[in-house]
């Protein structure tokens, strides 16, 4: 490569006659370095910084959402002006940019500091907190994020909200709601659960007012909302191995095992092991994954609940729960919330009536699965 006007090889320098600033030469902060007991030189700070396009593929890759998992706020949108849009977010490095940044890596050329895989999407306010607290935010902690982020932004591709977020639908029921860890997911949103009945190590099933206690955390639950990975759509092992720590919903048909012998017709106490081969569990086998949701008999929510997760035929449940491990076979979920699908009368449901055909509601809100039409 030539050398420049300057001396140096490459176009990173300027081309033109030398620069000064009150009788100071302005030279690279790497050749300053050589040269610091030299009178009349000054270092000039030259940061890394990335490049547009790199800038505009770590926001699009993240759809323009900070990449903190604890916040998550939309970066792009509309200006006051007509045609025009306001962005909030910033391309922070992930290692720094110049020596006295936060987490400078100095085994790293200028071109790794610059390509994409150094930088990750947050908005102005986490990336300020980012670099300030550099104790707090590690180099792994903010790869996982970028990596959370990428996945999450490909699962909401062509989903509509309505179907990213978990909810009931009219008819039905609650058969399983597991308060403590419903209490967890409500306060990250501000909102706070009545626990007032509830009492240690007591099961809801000896509430008084159960009925009208599990319709006031159902609305609780309308105005949450809580966003979910839809589990028939996580298809490729990178997609299962990110959802560890995520929320999920599904429908389906479950199985149950390990139910525990009633004591003098009452649900004994018993509280998951983590031991999936004795804990009494539901699940369902999706292809070549098996879903499996440990169940606590604290958070029985009816007495025919009960009595759905002791038979041996396969129940259809509608679930809210979080991720807890994942293996290449099987993904061991918390439940938070367990329904059972309501069902509703269709338009086209007298025309399946007449060719012969038992007609229910497909399991699933997106579009119909296993058994939505028993010839």
């Amino acid at each position: 490569m030539p050398r420049n006007s300057k001396g140096f090889y490459g176009p990173r320098y300027e081309e033109g006659p030398r620069r000064k600033t009150g009788g100071e030469d302005l030279v690279p902060r790497r050749v300053a370095a050589g040269l610091a007991h030299s009178p009349g030189v000054r270092e000039v700070d030259l940061r890394d910084d990335f490049s547009g396009l790199v800038k505009r593929k770590l926001a699009e890759r993240v759809g323009f959402v900070c990449s903190n998992p604890d916040c998550e706020a939309s970066t792009m949108g509309p200006s006051s002006r007509d045609a025009m849009t306001m962005n909030v977010g910033v391309a922070g490095h992930i290692t720094a940019a110049s020596p006295k940044g936060p987490r400078y890596n100095g085994k790293l050329t200028t071109r790794q500091r610059k390509a994409f895989r150094n930088g990750i999407w947050l908005c102005e306010v986490c990336g300020k907190i980012v670099d300030a607290d550099e104790s707090a935010h590690s180099v792994r902690q903010l790869l996982t994020w970028k990596q959370r982020a990428e996945h999450l932004a490909r699962t909401r591709l062509g989903v509509p909200k309505a179907n990213s977020h978990f909810h009931l639908l009219p008819n039905d029921q609650t058969m399983y709601i597991n308060v403590r860890r419903f209490q967890e997911l409500a306060q990250r949103d501000h909102l706070q659960i009545n626990a007032g009945p509830l009492k240690e190590n007591a099961p809801l099933l000896n509430m008084e007012g159960l009925v009208g206690y599990v319709m006031e955390n159902e609305r609780a639950l309308k105005t949450l909302y809580p966003e979910a990975l839809l589990f028939d759509r996580l298809k490729t092992k990178t997609d299962l191995e990110n959802s560890r720590g995520q929320l999920i919903s599904f429908v389906g048909k479950f199985r149950s095992k390990n139910a525990p012998r009633l004591r003098n017709g009452r649900v004994p106490i018993i509280h998951p092991t983590g031991n999936i081969n004795k804990d009494h569990v539901a699940y369902k086998n999706y292809n070549s994954i098996r879903l499996v949701l440990p169940l606590d008999s604290l958070w029985y929510a009816s007495q025919s609940a009960v009595a759905f997760f002791r038979g041996l035929s396969r129940i259809a449940v509608r679930g809210l729960a979080r991720v807890h491990s994942v293996t290449s076979k099987v993904i061991v979920a918390s439940p938070i919330w367990l329904a059972l699908p309501g069902r509703v009368a269709h338009p086209f449901a007298h025309v399946a009536k007449g060719a012969g055909f038992d007609f229910a509601l497909p399991v699933s809100p997106n579009r119909p699965t296993e058994g939505h039409f028993k010839k």
